[in-house]
């Protein structure tokens, strides 16, 4: 509608003169022409044209190698963060052995204090099994159970509360 009223607009302008005239002359010749046709087919815009893909092409080439890159890199990250996580858990389990053996040992330290106090010749782990996970002592007669001797003797170590 714009376009038509544009198209009016810019006839009565340009016929305002001719109309002014006599009418023994000749009638106005009008041409008309598809700008966007004739845009299209000019020689100088393919070659632009040519030029832009050309540009388009070499930068999404560019934009694929980064993407790649940026890939490989992320994969890299991945997996220096799993080694690190690795390494962090496996440190970790380190410290915490350490300080569970040291724990252990304090414990079988009140145990053997307690045992030569009760003139115990063996103190068995009922608890404790072996590789087939089996405890080590299946029965024994006439066994007399120290634990409660053991956890009184250990609860005098901890803090105050």
């Amino acid at each position: 509608m714009k376009r038509v009223l544009m198209m009016l607009g810019l006839s009565g302008v340009l016929l305002a003169p001719l109309a002014a005239q006599e009418p023994s002359q000749e009638k106005p010749k009008t041409g008309i022409v598809n700008i966007q046709t004739l845009f299209q087919g000019y020689y100088k815009t393919l070659e632009a044209q040519a030029q832009i893909n050309a540009e388009r092409a070499r930068i999404q080439k560019e934009d694929n190698e980064m993407l790649q890159r940026v890939k490989v890199l992320d994969q890299r990250l991945r997996d220096l963060t799993r080694r690190l996580q690795d390494v962090t858990v496996g440190e970790s389990d380190r410290k915490m052995i350490a300080r569970m053996e040291g724990i252990l040992d304090e414990i079988r330290g009140v145990i053997r204090e307690s045992a030569e106090k009760g003139g115990y010749d063996y103190v068995f782990d009922v608890e404790g099994e072996n590789t087939a996970q089996v405890p080590f002592l299946l029965c024994a007669k006439d066994a007399t159970d120290i634990t409660s001797v053991i956890q009184k003797e250990l609860r005098k170590k901890a803090p105050a509360e």
